[in-house]
Order: structure tokens, then C-alpha cells, then sequence
């Protein structure tokens, strides 16, 4: 499988009413070669099982990271997805 050509990178805390709006365009783009990586904070507002409920609609493009460490792990995670 070739890698996406586009990233796209959603670093959220307590964001599950907010990421309904992210996901609602990323679902209605024409141009479907990209990933969705969520990198979420430790949030305990039901964002996870959320993302969750939307893998099956991103066909294998959707990666969730969660950590308490937010700011010290979002260098190491975005790092890790990329390739040269």
C-alpha cells in the first residue's frame, strides 16, 4: 500500500464536540489521498471512543495516538508517521 501524499494532523484535548465539525469536512473532501492522525491528550469527554466509531468511515486512514504527555510525545508521534 503506497503512502498518503497529504497528513492531516488533529492535536486535541476534551475535543469530542469540536472534532465532529473536523471530521464532518474531512469526510466530504473529493480528494481522498490523505490520513487523519489525531494525537489526543488524555481526554476524559469520550473523544477516543468517538474516533473509535469513525474508523470503519476512513477506509485504514485514521491513526490515534493518546498520551497524558501531550506536548512531550507530539514531536516523537508526528516524527514516527513521516517518511523521507
Amino acid at each position: 500500500m503506497d503512502m498518503p501524499t497529504l497528513s492531516v494532523i488533529t492535536v486535541c484535548f476534551r475535543a469530542k464536540e469540536a472534532l465532529s465539525a473536523t471530521v464532518d469536512s474531512l469526510l466530504q473532501q473529493t480528494w481522498t489521498d490523505f490520513e487523519y492522525l489525531v494525537i489526543d491528550g488524555g481526554s476524559d469527554d469520550g473523544t477516543v471512543p468517538f474516533l473509535g466509531q469513525l474508523e470503519p468511515l476512513f477506509s485504514a486512514k485514521l491513526s490515534m495516538y493518546q498520551s497524558r504527555f501531550l506536548f512531550s510525545v507530539l514531536p516523537n508521534r508526528i516524527m514516527a508517521s513521516m517518511t523521507l
